[in-house]
């Protein structure tokens, strides 16, 4: 009931960004004490979502963009850390002790 009285404060731009960040952070165990970035932006009805892995002394640096639509939030986030694993961040995060 309450969700229903405060709905109208969502923006649901922020909610789709918000949803491929948390899905890309999910997916590389980010948190606070990891180097790992993730950022999103809607833009004319498209959904761009940046992410970075990199090293503690930043020798080693992953970074890549996907887009797609909004309805693809979740799937781009996770679509993005996939990307980056695969191109070495999974090397730099089990040098961290993050077991993927």
């Amino acid at each position: 009931e309450v969700r229903e009285l405060i709905s109208f404060l969502t923006d649901n731009a922020t909610l789709v960004c918000t949803m491929a960040e948390r899905a890309f952070l999910r997916r590389v165990k980010g948190g606070c004490q990891v180097p790992v970035g993730v950022h999103g932006v809607v833009d004319g009805g498209r959904l761009l979502v940046e992410g970075i892995i990199a090293s503690l002394d930043g020798s080693q640096i992953y970074r890549d963009s996907l887009g797609g639509t909004l309805e693809d939030a979740e799937m781009l986030g996770e679509k993005l850390a996939e990307k980056l694993l695969s191109s070495g961040g999974i090397e730099v995060l089990r040098q961290l002790g993050i077991d993927l």
